[in-house]
C-alpha cells in the first residue's frame, strides 16, 4: 500500500526496471538535496561493483557560477570517492527535459527524492517520478529517512 510506503520510518529505494543492460554508465541527476547523499552512496556501490562510471548531472536554470555548484555538490562528489565520478553541468530551463535527453546514453539512472511540494507525488516528488516514467532505462528513486520532525518542518514552510 502506497500510504505505508510514504510513511515508512526508514530509507526507501524504489526501482523502475528498464531494459536489462549491463551497467557501465550511471547518470546521477541531483541538485544536492537531502536525499542526494544516500543516492550517491548507492551510485558509488553500483559503480564499484560494475566498474562503471558515474556522471553527476546538475541542471542549472539560473546561470549559477560553476564554483558555487561545485561547492554545493562537494559532499556528493566526496561520497563517490573511489568511483569514476564526473560532474556535468547542463544549462536548461526544463530540468525534466534535460535529464531525459541525457538518460538515453546511460544504463542506470539514480535520483534522490526532490525537495518540491510535500504532496507532489507524495514520496519522491514530481520530477523524479516523471523522469522514471518516461526514461526507458532502469531508474532508482531514493528517499532518505529524515525523520517526522524534519518532514513536518518542511510541510509548514
Amino acid at each position: 500500500n502506497l500510504d505505508k510506503l510514504v510513511e515508512a520510518p526508514c530509507d526507501v529505494l524504489l526501482v523502475k526496471p528498464g531494459k536489462g543492460e549491463e551497467v557501465r554508465k550511471i547518470l546521477f541527476p541531483t541538485s544536492g538535496g537531502p536525499h542526494s547523499l544516500l543516492a550517491a552512496e548507492i551510485a558509488r556501490i553500483f559503480a564499484l561493483e560494475n566498474d562503471a562510471s558515474v556522471t553527476v548531472l546538475y541542471v542549472d536554470r539560473e546561470g549559477v557560477e560553476r564554483k558555487r555548484i561545485e561547492r554545493r555538490l562537494e559532499p556528493v562528489m566526496r561520497l563517490l570517492n573511489g568511483a569514476r565520478g564526473t560532474l556535468k553541468i547542463v544549462h536548461a530551463n526544463d530540468p525534466k527535459k534535460a535529464i531525459l535527453s541525457e538518460c538515453s546514453t546511460y544504463d542506470l539512472v539514480i535520483m534522490g527524492a526532490s525537495e518540491s511540494s510535500l504532496f507532489a507525488r507524495s514520496l519522491f516528488g514530481e520530477l523524479p517520478v516523471e523522469v522514471a516514467k518516461e526514461c526507458e532505462k532502469t531508474v532508482f528513486l531514493v528517499k532518505k529517512d529524515i525523520g517526522k520532525r524534519s518532514w513536518f518542518r518542511r510541510w509548514i514552510r
